[in-house]
């Protein structure tokens, strides 16, 4: 049954991986179809609509309010996820020019991570603490020999859909350097952060490069880290089988 499940797991891990690359090129593709004659007309009138749009959000005053309730929404999603990191760094490039949206992102995503963090060193890991630990072979990974590993934080910043106020909690429970988790932390989702910015700051212009190339970063990166994790994952499970073997034979 182990077996199967393993199996299972790399299978949709390779899809999925695969997938996101496959999309990544379809994304890259539409950047040539939109010269087509036919379909810069159709999107010229879409893009003008658009920002249209883009100048009546540009008109809005009291900007400071927007940076309170942004910063307020990056605490609050520390406790209760009402709304993913995403969308708040779309919503803050769609307001705000990227010079101000990304010092933004930046300072609330530090909020995010430090207030989990002190939540896991005065409270625990949690019920994600006793999820993942229920994989020794994570457990080993992620413990490093109580210390906590560095690289492991770094590839969870980075890999898609990990929780990461849970992420956050257990390094905290693990007390793991305050300075270095956020440093690794901001080293790790720095490629999620820029690119989710610049998509909000272009989402008026749909079409055009400097809307979809980050996108594509963000496919290709998601699609290769799947397919990488699945590797490591497979190298790791050999090797403890082989390590097994080995143990069995000395007794013999």
């Amino acid at each position: 049954m182990a077996l199967i499940k393993g199996e299972t797991r790399r299978y949709v891990m390779d899809i999925t991986g695969l997938t996101l690359l496959f999309l990544a090129a379809g994304c890259s593709a539409s950047l040539y179809i939109v010269k087509i004659e036919e379909i810069k007309i159709w999107y010229a009138g879409i893009e003008a609509t658009l920002l249209g749009f883009e100048k009546t959000i540009a008109a809005i005053e009291d900007r400071w309010i927007f940076y309170v309730v942004i910063a307020l929404l990056y605490c609050i999603k520390s406790v209760f996820p009402v709304i993913s990191t995403s969308v708040l760094c779309l919503i803050t490039g769609m307001v705000l020019p990227v010079y101000i949206a990304l010092p933004l992102n930046i300072a609330g995503i530090c909020m995010n991570f430090s207030i989990n963090y002190f939540l896991g060193r005065r409270f625990g890991g949690g019920n994600a603490q006793k999820l993942i630990y229920k994989s020794k072979r994570v457990r080993s990974m992620m413990e490093s020999n109580g210390k906590g590993n560095p690289w492991l934080l770094i590839a969870f910043r980075v890999f898609p859909n990990f929780p990461i106020n849970s992420v956050s909690q257990i390094y905290g429970q693990m007390r793991f350097k305050y300075v270095y988790f956020i440093l690794l932390s901001l080293l790790g989702y720095a490629p999620k952060l820029i690119s989710y910015t610049f998509i909000g700051r272009n989402v008026y212009k749909p079409l055009s490069a400097s809307f979809l190339s980050p996108i594509i970063s963000l496919l290709t990166i998601f699609g290769l880290s799947l397919l990488f994790i699945n590797v490591i994952w497979n190298f790791v499970g050999k090797r403890k089988h082989i390590v097994q073997g080995e143990k069995i034979l000395n007794k013999k």
